[in-house]
């Protein structure tokens, strides 16, 4: 059995964009395409003043623009920089918990007079 449901009439709208891209990494280059669709529907109400048609359209939308990607490894020497700041936040950081963790206990330990 075949079960017709009525769907409304309208406009299927497809945008699609086509970016030229191109991709560097050492000595290889792959030239390639970047492609992206939205897609919208406008509902038409049917009747003697119909002032759009209903249909399919798509509209291609191609950049003059290309997209170079490069891919470049950091020097060396940046490596060990960074590497010697986060080692250096981590002991910054190690080195005021343990201040503040030591006033936070000796506030809570109760205290007590020293003999003479």
């Amino acid at each position: 059995m075949f079960s017709f449901r009525r769907r409304r009439t309208g406009q299927y709208l497809y945008f699609l964009q086509v970016v030229p891209t191109t991709l560097r990494r050492g000595y290889q280059t792959v030239d390639f395409e970047q492609y992206s669709v939205t897609e919208v529907f406008r509902p038409i109400e049917i009747g003697p003043y119909m002032e759009e048609l209903p249909g399919l359209f798509f509209r291609y939308d191609m950049n003059p623009i290309r997209v170079d990607v490069q891919y470049k490894r950091p020097p060396f020497p940046r490596f060990l920089v960074r590497t010697s700041a986060i080692i250096g936040g981590v002991f910054a950081f190690s080195s005021l918990m343990h201040k503040l963790l030591g006033h936070v206990q000796d506030s809570l330990r109760p205290r007590t007079r020293k003999a003479l």
